[in-house]
């Protein structure tokens, strides 16, 4: 009977052993430090700015002064109003007519002095189309404007309006001859195309 309570004596002592092992552990656990838990979410924005790129022209009422003899200085023909963010590759004008003259039917107006274009000081025209220029086998030169003056150089769109005005000097007067009546015109479309 000794022998029996000795050998539970010593399974007790044994699972007392064990406990007190595990809580030692439990203890040096709870003192150790462990990282951080992390938890990320990340969200995705993006938006475009929208493309703007447009010219429009608004006309000025009233005829051309076609009289024999008689010198115009840049009439102011139409307002061209120009709205853009990307940068321009080519813009030039061109004309029904193929001299860059206003015509009735197949016949050019007989200037004394050849009709010149010309715009206003603006950002979307080179300096080329800010002197006069001649409309030659009905196109301009190219009016698009140089690599400083495009949004892509400046940071930022474009919002203007350039006057474009014509210079010409009516028929030369031929004494005892009177000019032939008609009604002279012609179709100018400025085109603007992007990169």
């Amino acid at each position: 009977m000794v022998f029996h309570n000795q050998r539970e004596n010593y399974m007790s002592c044994k699972i007392k052993l064990v406990i007190a092992g595990l809580a030692v552990i439990m203890q040096a656990m709870a003192l150790t430090a462990f990282a951080a838990d992390t938890s990320i979410a990340t969200l995705q924005m993006s938006g475009n700015v929208p493309t703007v790129f447009s010219v429009t022209v608004r006309g000025l009422p009233g005829d051309l002064d076609l009289t024999p003899g008689v010198i115009v200085n840049d009439r102011l023909l139409g307002i061209f109003h120009f709205e853009y963010n990307l940068d321009i590759a080519s813009l030039a004008m061109t004309s029904t007519s193929a001299t860059g003259t206003p015509m009735n039917g197949a016949t050019a107006y007989p200037a004394g002095t050849a009709f010149s274009y010309k715009f206003s000081a603006c950002q979307a025209v080179n300096a080329t189309g800010e002197a006069n220029f001649s409309i030659v086998a009905s196109t301009s030169p190219a009016l698009v404007p140089i690599a400083a003056d495009q949004p892509s150089t400046l940071g930022y769109g474009i919002e203007e309006e350039c006057n474009l005005t014509a210079s010409w000097g009516g028929q030369t007067l031929v004494t005892g001859q009177i000019p032939l009546a008609g009604v002279y015109e012609q179709l100018l479309t400025l085109t603007m195309v992007s990169i």
